[in-house]
């Protein structure tokens, strides 16, 4: 599932080492199992992965900053119809918290590409996070989408008491700075 994203990597042409040959490690996270009850690495070896989720997390570590640094230029690219999210473990830049809306009242089967889709018509996104719940990996009601350009907030909050497609119930927005 997610090595087909180092294979893309590993295609260019453009004279410099393939990602793929420099990674030292890769270690996944929130891993979404289709039986709850069994122990996390049982089921990792067993191959209990819920393949109708949307998102998991995977920590890659490079031989080198300069290739780390590489693979961020993907961030935002789209492979296999999901936007990637690719940034340093070690970011010394800030959160800008002008630039981002807490959403409140989500539906708990959303997945990032549909808040995605919902709030691109406010401005470019850096980033959308789902809070999820460890054990059942759906959404815990809440999310929060960082936009590049703080316009984009004021458009977001717009959409306050908007409908999310096909969700029964309007999300409640407000900036993330008090």
């Amino acid at each position: 599932y997610y090595y087909y994203y180092y294979y893309y990597y590993d295609q260019n042409n453009d004279g410099e080492q393939s990602l793929a040959e420099v990674i030292e490690a890769v270690f996944f996270r929130s891993v979404p199992f289709s039986k709850s009850n069994v122990p996390k690495k049982l089921a990792w070896k067993a191959g209990l992965i819920d393949t109708t989720a949307h998102s998991m997390n995977a920590y890659v570590r490079f031989t080198t900053v300069a290739a780390a640094k590489r693979a961020c230029r993907k961030n935002g690219a789209v492979f296999n119809e999901r936007t990637l999210r690719v940034d340093m473990a070690i970011n010394a830049g800030r959160h800008d918290a002008s630039k981002s809306v807490f959403v409140g009242n989500v539906p708990y089967d959303v997945d990032e590409e549909q808040l995605r889709r919902h709030f691109d018509v406010c401005g470019p996104i850096t980033n959308v996070r789902v809070v999820r719940d460890r054990k059942t990996h759906l959404c815990t009601g809440i999310a929060y989408i960082n936009f590049a350009e703080r316009a984009s907030v004021r458009a977001a909050l717009e959409l306050h008491d908007v409908p999310l497609a096909a969700a029964a119930v309007a999300t409640t927005i407000t900036t993330t700075t008090a």
